[in-house]
Protein backbone atom coordinates (compact mmCIF):
# COMPACT_ATOMS: atom_id res chain seq x y z
CA UNK A 1 0.00 0.00 0.00
CA UNK A 2 2.84 2.43 0.89
CA UNK A 3 4.63 1.81 -2.41
CA UNK A 4 1.49 2.50 -4.42
CA UNK A 5 0.97 5.78 -2.56
CA UNK A 6 4.59 6.86 -3.27
CA UNK A 7 4.24 6.16 -7.01
CA UNK A 8 1.01 8.11 -7.19
CA UNK A 9 2.54 11.10 -5.42
CA UNK A 10 5.62 11.09 -7.66
CA UNK A 11 3.44 11.06 -10.73
CA UNK A 12 1.26 13.98 -9.69
CA UNK A 13 3.38 16.41 -7.64
CA UNK A 14 7.07 15.92 -8.30
CA UNK A 15 10.10 15.36 -6.04
CA UNK A 16 9.28 17.91 -3.28
CA UNK A 17 5.96 16.31 -2.71
CA UNK A 18 7.71 12.95 -2.87
CA UNK A 19 9.92 13.93 0.08
CA UNK A 20 6.90 15.00 2.09
CA UNK A 21 5.11 11.75 1.23
CA UNK A 22 8.08 9.62 2.26
CA UNK A 23 8.24 11.39 5.61
CA UNK A 24 4.50 10.92 6.17
CA UNK A 25 4.67 7.25 5.29
CA UNK A 26 7.71 6.76 7.58
CA UNK A 27 5.81 8.42 10.42
CA UNK A 28 2.84 6.14 9.78
CA UNK A 29 5.01 3.02 9.71
CA UNK A 30 6.79 4.05 12.93
CA UNK A 31 3.49 4.50 14.78
CA UNK A 32 2.28 1.15 13.50
CA UNK A 33 5.49 -0.52 14.69
CA UNK A 34 5.26 1.04 18.16
CA UNK A 35 1.63 -0.05 18.61
CA UNK A 36 2.49 -3.59 17.61
CA UNK A 37 5.43 -3.66 20.04
CA UNK A 38 3.23 -2.43 22.92
CA UNK A 39 0.82 -5.25 22.38
CA UNK A 40 3.66 -7.74 22.39
CA UNK A 41 5.18 -6.28 25.57
CA UNK A 42 1.88 -6.35 27.44
CA UNK A 43 1.26 -9.92 26.40
CA UNK A 44 4.77 -10.99 27.41
CA UNK A 45 4.60 -9.51 30.91
CA UNK A 46 0.99 -10.34 31.74
CA UNK A 47 0.58 -13.34 34.14
CA UNK A 48 -0.29 -16.40 32.08
CA UNK A 49 -2.92 -17.56 34.61
CA UNK A 50 -4.18 -14.53 36.50
CA UNK A 51 -6.84 -15.31 39.15
CA UNK A 52 -8.91 -13.16 41.44
CA UNK A 53 -8.15 -13.54 45.20
CA UNK A 54 -10.01 -16.29 47.12
CA UNK A 55 -12.92 -15.02 49.21
CA UNK A 56 -12.01 -14.95 52.93
CA UNK A 57 -14.93 -17.27 53.70
CA UNK A 58 -13.43 -19.89 51.45
CA UNK A 59 -10.08 -19.66 53.26
CA UNK A 60 -11.70 -19.99 56.68
CA UNK A 61 -13.81 -22.94 55.56
CA UNK A 62 -10.76 -24.75 54.20
CA UNK A 63 -8.79 -24.05 57.41
CA UNK A 64 -11.61 -25.41 59.57
CA UNK A 65 -11.82 -28.51 57.42
CA UNK A 66 -8.11 -29.13 57.93
CA UNK A 67 -8.34 -28.68 61.71
CA UNK A 68 -11.30 -31.01 62.10
CA UNK A 69 -9.08 -34.10 62.22
CA UNK A 70 -6.75 -32.90 65.04
CA UNK A 71 -9.11 -31.92 67.81
CA UNK A 72 -8.15 -32.76 71.39
CA UNK A 73 -8.78 -36.40 72.34
CA UNK A 74 -9.23 -37.36 68.67
CA UNK A 75 -7.81 -40.72 67.61
CA UNK A 76 -8.85 -40.62 63.94
CA UNK A 77 -6.53 -39.47 61.14
CA UNK A 78 -7.66 -36.83 58.66
CA UNK A 79 -7.15 -37.76 55.00
CA UNK A 80 -5.10 -34.59 54.41
CA UNK A 81 -2.95 -34.80 57.56
CA UNK A 82 -0.29 -37.19 58.78
CA UNK A 83 -0.72 -39.41 61.82
CA UNK A 84 1.76 -37.25 63.74
CA UNK A 85 -0.72 -34.34 63.87
CA UNK A 86 -3.40 -36.41 65.60
CA UNK A 87 -3.38 -36.17 69.38
CA UNK A 88 -3.90 -39.19 71.56
CA UNK A 89 -6.05 -39.34 74.65
CA UNK A 90 -4.33 -37.87 77.71
CA UNK A 91 -4.08 -40.31 80.59
CA UNK A 92 -5.78 -39.13 83.77
CA UNK A 93 -5.20 -40.29 87.38
CA UNK A 94 -7.69 -42.59 89.07
CA UNK A 95 -7.11 -41.16 92.55
CA UNK A 96 -6.12 -37.61 93.59
CA UNK A 97 -4.94 -37.31 97.21
CA UNK A 98 -4.51 -34.12 99.23
CA UNK A 99 -2.70 -33.30 102.43
CA UNK A 100 -4.65 -31.03 104.84
CA UNK A 101 -2.68 -28.65 107.09
CA UNK A 102 -0.77 -26.06 105.07
CA UNK A 103 -2.02 -27.62 101.83
CA UNK A 104 -5.78 -27.03 101.95
CA UNK A 105 -6.03 -24.56 104.84
CA UNK A 106 -4.24 -22.32 107.31
CA UNK A 107 -3.35 -22.20 110.15
CA UNK A 108 -2.24 -25.75 110.84
CA UNK A 109 -3.91 -27.65 113.66
CA UNK A 110 -0.76 -27.80 115.78
CA UNK A 111 -0.69 -23.99 115.80
CA UNK A 112 -4.19 -23.91 117.26
CA UNK A 113 -3.34 -26.73 119.67
CA UNK A 114 -0.59 -24.65 121.26
CA UNK A 115 -3.30 -22.50 122.76
CA UNK A 116 -5.70 -25.39 123.35
CA UNK A 117 -8.47 -23.56 121.53
CA UNK A 118 -9.57 -25.17 118.28
CA UNK A 119 -12.94 -26.88 118.24
CA UNK A 120 -15.75 -26.01 117.96
CA UNK A 121 -15.39 -24.03 114.73
CA UNK A 122 -18.04 -21.59 113.57
CA UNK A 123 -18.58 -20.04 110.11
CA UNK A 124 -17.95 -16.31 109.83
CA UNK A 125 -20.32 -15.77 106.89
CA UNK A 126 -17.41 -15.10 104.52
CA UNK A 127 -16.41 -18.70 103.74
CA UNK A 128 -14.00 -19.00 106.67
CA UNK A 129 -14.24 -20.74 110.05
CA UNK A 130 -13.48 -19.25 113.45
CA UNK A 131 -11.92 -21.39 116.19
CA UNK A 132 -13.03 -21.37 119.83
CA UNK A 133 -10.04 -19.10 120.49
CA UNK A 134 -11.12 -16.61 117.83
CA UNK A 135 -8.55 -17.61 115.20
CA UNK A 136 -9.64 -17.54 111.57
CA UNK A 137 -9.13 -20.77 109.59
CA UNK A 138 -9.26 -20.22 105.82
CA UNK A 139 -8.89 -22.26 102.63
CA UNK A 140 -5.70 -21.72 100.63
CA UNK A 141 -5.30 -20.90 96.96
CA UNK A 142 -8.17 -22.16 94.83
CA UNK A 143 -9.06 -25.16 97.00
CA UNK A 144 -12.77 -24.33 97.16
CA UNK A 145 -13.10 -24.06 93.38
CA UNK A 146 -11.03 -27.17 92.69
CA UNK A 147 -13.05 -29.26 95.14
CA UNK A 148 -16.28 -27.87 93.68
CA UNK A 149 -15.21 -29.02 90.21
CA UNK A 150 -14.23 -32.45 91.52
CA UNK A 151 -17.60 -32.74 93.25
CA UNK A 152 -19.50 -31.79 90.08
CA UNK A 153 -17.55 -34.38 88.10
CA UNK A 154 -18.71 -37.22 90.34
CA UNK A 155 -20.67 -39.82 88.42
CA UNK A 156 -18.60 -39.46 85.27
CA UNK A 157 -16.72 -42.60 84.25
CA UNK A 158 -13.56 -40.54 83.76
CA UNK A 159 -13.80 -38.68 87.08
CA UNK A 160 -11.03 -39.56 89.57
CA UNK A 161 -11.64 -40.51 93.17
CA UNK A 162 -10.49 -38.00 95.79
CA UNK A 163 -8.68 -38.92 99.00
CA UNK A 164 -6.74 -37.51 101.94
CA UNK A 165 -3.37 -38.32 103.46
CA UNK A 166 -2.70 -36.23 106.57
CA UNK A 167 -0.52 -36.48 109.68
CA UNK A 168 -2.28 -33.62 111.44
CA UNK A 169 -1.92 -33.34 115.21
CA UNK A 170 -5.69 -33.03 115.68
CA UNK A 171 -7.60 -35.53 113.48
CA UNK A 172 -10.99 -34.70 115.03
CA UNK A 173 -10.52 -30.98 114.41
CA UNK A 174 -9.53 -31.70 110.81
CA UNK A 175 -12.66 -33.81 110.23
CA UNK A 176 -14.79 -31.02 111.68
CA UNK A 177 -13.25 -28.54 109.26
CA UNK A 178 -13.99 -30.87 106.33
CA UNK A 179 -17.63 -31.01 107.45
CA UNK A 180 -17.99 -27.26 108.02
CA UNK A 181 -16.11 -25.72 105.08
CA UNK A 182 -18.45 -25.25 102.10
CA UNK A 183 -18.01 -25.56 98.35
CA UNK A 184 -18.79 -22.75 95.91
CA UNK A 185 -22.55 -23.35 96.25
CA UNK A 186 -22.33 -22.37 99.93
CA UNK A 187 -24.23 -25.50 100.96
CA UNK A 188 -22.25 -28.65 100.13
CA UNK A 189 -19.51 -29.55 102.64
CA UNK A 190 -15.95 -30.20 101.54
CA UNK A 191 -16.28 -33.75 102.90
CA UNK A 192 -18.86 -34.57 100.17
CA UNK A 193 -16.05 -34.73 97.61
CA UNK A 194 -14.82 -37.97 99.22
CA UNK A 195 -18.20 -39.69 99.00
CA UNK A 196 -18.62 -41.96 96.00
CA UNK A 197 -20.91 -44.84 95.11
CA UNK A 198 -17.94 -46.99 94.09
CA UNK A 199 -16.64 -47.10 97.67
CA UNK A 200 -18.27 -48.63 100.74
CA UNK A 201 -17.58 -45.52 102.80
CA UNK A 202 -15.94 -42.13 102.36
CA UNK A 203 -13.57 -43.15 105.17
CA UNK A 204 -12.02 -45.63 102.74
CA UNK A 205 -10.50 -42.64 100.93
CA UNK A 206 -9.36 -40.75 104.03
CA UNK A 207 -6.12 -41.42 105.89
CA UNK A 208 -5.66 -39.13 108.91
CA UNK A 209 -3.11 -40.51 111.34
CA UNK A 210 0.42 -39.82 112.53
CA UNK A 211 1.81 -42.83 110.67
CA UNK A 212 4.08 -42.37 107.66
CA UNK A 213 2.47 -41.31 104.43
CA UNK A 214 3.89 -44.32 102.67
CA UNK A 215 1.69 -46.40 104.96
CA UNK A 216 -1.26 -44.18 104.09
CA UNK A 217 -0.81 -44.78 100.37
CA UNK A 218 -0.27 -48.49 100.67
CA UNK A 219 -3.61 -48.77 102.51
CA UNK A 220 -5.36 -46.49 100.02
CA UNK A 221 -4.13 -48.67 97.18
CA UNK A 222 -5.24 -51.86 98.95
CA UNK A 223 -8.73 -50.53 99.69
CA UNK A 224 -9.40 -48.96 96.29
CA UNK A 225 -7.58 -51.45 94.08
CA UNK A 226 -5.84 -48.53 92.36
CA UNK A 227 -2.15 -48.89 91.57
CA UNK A 228 0.18 -46.32 93.13
CA UNK A 229 1.36 -45.15 89.71
CA UNK A 230 -2.22 -44.13 88.92
CA UNK A 231 -2.37 -41.59 91.77
CA UNK A 232 -1.52 -37.91 92.17
CA UNK A 233 -0.61 -36.39 95.54
CA UNK A 234 -0.38 -32.76 96.74
CA UNK A 235 1.59 -31.87 99.87
CA UNK A 236 3.23 -28.70 101.22
CA UNK A 237 6.04 -30.56 103.04
CA UNK A 238 8.87 -31.68 100.79
CA UNK A 239 9.92 -34.58 103.05
CA UNK A 240 6.51 -36.20 102.63
CA UNK A 241 6.66 -35.58 98.88
CA UNK A 242 10.01 -37.34 98.50
CA UNK A 243 8.86 -40.41 100.45
CA UNK A 244 5.62 -40.86 98.52
CA UNK A 245 7.24 -40.20 95.11
CA UNK A 246 9.48 -43.23 95.67
CA UNK A 247 6.35 -45.39 95.61
CA UNK A 248 5.64 -44.38 92.00
CA UNK A 249 3.00 -41.77 92.83
CA UNK A 250 3.02 -38.49 90.86
CA UNK A 251 3.73 -35.98 93.65
CA UNK A 252 3.43 -32.18 93.54
CA UNK A 253 5.19 -30.06 96.16
CA UNK A 254 2.92 -27.06 96.87
CA UNK A 255 4.44 -25.09 99.78
CA UNK A 256 1.91 -22.27 99.31
CA UNK A 257 -1.13 -24.53 99.04
CA UNK A 258 -3.06 -25.82 96.04
CA UNK A 259 -3.89 -23.27 93.33
CA UNK A 260 -5.61 -23.77 89.99
CA UNK A 261 -2.28 -23.40 88.19
CA UNK A 262 -0.46 -25.90 90.39
CA UNK A 263 -3.36 -28.34 90.14
CA UNK A 264 -3.38 -28.22 86.33
CA UNK A 265 0.41 -28.40 86.15
CA UNK A 266 0.44 -31.57 88.27
CA UNK A 267 -2.18 -33.22 86.06
CA UNK A 268 -0.13 -32.31 82.99
CA UNK A 269 2.95 -33.93 84.58
CA UNK A 270 1.04 -37.15 85.31
CA UNK A 271 2.23 -39.88 85.16
CA UNK A 272 5.64 -39.29 86.75
CA UNK A 273 6.90 -42.58 88.15
CA UNK A 274 10.62 -41.83 88.24
CA UNK A 275 10.56 -40.89 91.92
CA UNK A 276 11.11 -37.22 91.16
CA UNK A 277 8.89 -34.60 92.77
CA UNK A 278 7.06 -32.05 90.63
CA UNK A 279 8.29 -28.81 92.20
CA UNK A 280 5.41 -26.39 92.01
CA UNK A 281 4.89 -23.13 93.83
CA UNK A 282 2.46 -21.18 91.66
Amino acid sequence: VAIIIVIMMMTRHGSRTLLFSVLSISHFLLLLLLNTSSVVVVQCFSPPHAHSPRPINSIIQQDNTHRRGIQLWSTENDDDTSASTTETTKKVPKLIVFDLDGCLWKPEMYELAWYGKGSPFQPDGKGNLISAGGDKVYLLGNVRTIFSELYQAQGSSAAPLVGISSRTDEPDWARELLDKFRLDDGVTPLAAVFETSSMKSSSDLIEISYESKTSHFQRLSARTGIDLNEMVFFDNERGNCVQVAKLGVTVAHVPSGVTSKSYQAALEAFPTTSGQVVNIDI
